[in-house]
């Protein structure tokens, strides 16, 4: 699938979407609800142990629940009143 689709395999990095949710937050910092931070904080938590401590050696296997919060994450910055 990769070779068909070149960005297949930018939906599914670890790395670009730490890279998105930085992105998201600074924007919902600067432009959006300030009190919809704290929703990112289980993210930032969990990508911070990991940044201290891996346990696994070739892959942060354990950010991969940060995934299922990906449709809740998006639709923060969208939110309005």
């Amino acid at each position: 699938m990769p070779d068909f689709l070149p960005v297949y395999g930018i939906l599914w990095s670890i790395g670009a979407f730490t890279w998105l949710m930085l992105f998201l937050a600074a924007f919902q910092l600067l432009y959006g609800e300030r009190r919809y931070l704290v929703l990112y904080l289980p993210f930032f938590a969990t990508i911070l142990t990991l940044l201290i401590a891996t346990p696994v050696a070739s892959d942060l296997r354990y950010a991969y629940p940060v995934f299922l919060g990906m449709p809740l994450m998006l639709s923060i910055p969208v939110l309005k009143r």
